[in-house]
């Protein structure tokens, strides 16, 4: 399950960014800065397209770009604190949205159940936090 479009929107609006603003924001590994270039490949759009994305992202202070080391022609994205907080918000919606759509499926019975066949796989795991 991925994002819906009105999800993307309305997670985007509440920091004042445009859809592929937010699409670029989502994308973005905290833990792992990436070049420009694979952005490009992972949304199948030109380098330019994505220069005035991370332009935008970059004057909202989200995200900063770098100079890879030993090849300046070449541009690091990472995130910005501000950034990784509404990326979290971004993954908590989706979190949301499938907690939702899974236990939608369920009827109240089957929800009891499962409850109960969680904890209990909990239980048995010897090394769980008490």
């Amino acid at each position: 399950m991925v994002l819906s479009k009105q999800q993307v929107i309305a997670i985007g609006a509440k920091h004042d960014l445009t859809p592929m603003q937010a699409h670029v924001l989502f994308l973005i590994d905290p833990d792992n800065p990436q070049p420009m270039s694979h952005l490009s490949s992972l949304l199948s759009c030109d380098a330019s397209n994505i220069t005035g994305l991370i332009d935008g992202l970059e004057h909202k202070e989200l995200i900063y770009r770098t100079e890879k080391p030993g090849d300046r022609r070449v541009k690091i994205i990472a995130l910005l604190p501000k950034g990784v907080t509404v990326r979290q918000q971004f993954l908590d919606a989706f979190a949301e949205a499938c907690e939702a759509h899974v236990f939608s499926t369920f009827t109240a019975q089957e929800k009891q159940q499962f409850a109960h066949l969680i904890a209990k796989s909990i239980a048995s795991c010897p090394n769980r936090i008490k």
